[in-house]
């Protein structure tokens, strides 16, 4: 298999992660809103708020791929990019099988009590992470086969399609939030918040609509004005607009966070300062990788880049052994 349907295999199945992780992540943030969420234990209330909390990193994870492309890799093929694709979407998947059982324990919980709910829970959790993770272990893994396209340059039509695949990966993230910051505003839990925390929710739900909006931009752009016609523009429009939703997806997903923490906890200062940090674990993980390894590819770098041969080591400068 060639190397760049390699890295889009990686992309497709990080958008398959997210679109499930969406679904717990809409239910984290949309739990803390009904009616009955004030009747649950105070345990549950906080193993739901560590859960939304912990699949909202899963989330930065997983599309952490498609930034260090846009900021690195430029579209090209690298072992790189996939290897760290690979990593991540492992990293990424721990959070969601937590979620998945805190999920299942509150809900069992509702029906047949604590210790049923529990037992089920964390089954729940224990399979999602053996089917997940185990497999390595059971399965034989399938003999390495040598990529037919190491060191080849990256066509321009595969490096849009790329950057489109990235940018159906980064869009479930807005859709997984959207919808929630819409319904709540009609609840009656919305209503009875104070006036500083509906202007955090207002602005998180503005940031989110403008991602959203920056999400489809690149799709428009390439039907509208270049008429389907892969182009170099077609590749830096979509490329731009991918990395500015990048910045205005974390506070939008954060913001809300500060409200409902406080909601549960009424502890501003915990609810700022988880916020924070995961808003600093959003740019980190997506911008950190990528400015790096962009800086320590200055000077001759660059230039092998360019004339697609590295001079240290004579191999194709899109491929380098990172």
């Amino acid at each position: 298999m060639e190397l760049k349907e390699k890295i889009k295999f990686a992309l497709d199945e990080a958008r398959i992660l997210i679109l499930g992780g969406k679904v717990l992540i809409g239910f984290g943030y949309q739990s803390v809103v009904q009616p009955g969420f004030p009747k649950l234990p105070a345990l549950s209330q906080y193993l739901l708020l560590g859960s939304l909390t912990l699949q909202l990193g899963g989330l930065a994870l997983a599309m952490a791929p498609a930034a260090r492309d846009c900021l690195f890799e430029r579209g090209e093929a690298s072992e790189g990019l996939l290897r760290y694709a690979t990593r991540m979407i492992g990293c990424g998947l721990l959070p969601f099988a937590i979620g998945l059982g805190v999920g299942v324990y509150v809900a069992v919980r509702m029906l047949a009590g604590p210790a049923i709910g529990l037992v089920i829970g964390t089954a729940v959790m224990f399979l999602a992470m053996f089917t997940w993770y185990g497999a390595r272990w059971v399965v034989p893994p399938s003999p390495e086969r040598p990529d037919s396209e190491k060191g080849g340059k990256v066509e321009l039509k595969d490096k849009i399609d790329h950057a489109l695949t990235e940018a159906r990966v980064v869009l479930p993230g807005a859709q997984a939030i959207l919808g929630f910051q819409f319904i709540a505003t009609l609840t009656d839990s919305f209503e009875r918040l104070p006036s500083s925390f509906k202007y955090v929710h207002v602005v998180s739900l503005g940031l989110t609509a403008l991602t959203v909006i920056l999400l489809i931009a690149p799709a428009a752009f390439h039907r509208v004005v270049e008429h389907g016609e892969a182009t170099e523009r077609q590749h830096r429009v979509t490329t731009r607009f991918l990395l500015a939703a990048m910045v205005t997806l974390p506070p939008a997903l954060t913001g809300d966070l500060v409200v409902v923490f406080w909601k549960v906890t009424r502890s501003l200062p915990l609810a700022l300062w988880v916020s924070g940090g995961m808003l600093g674990f959003f740019y980190a993980v997506w911008f950190v990788p990528g400015l790096v390894l962009r800086a320590a590819e200055g000077g001759a770098g660059r230039q092998s880049e360019r004339t697609g041969i590295d001079p240290s080591t004579g191999r194709g400068a899109h491929h380098p052994a990172r």
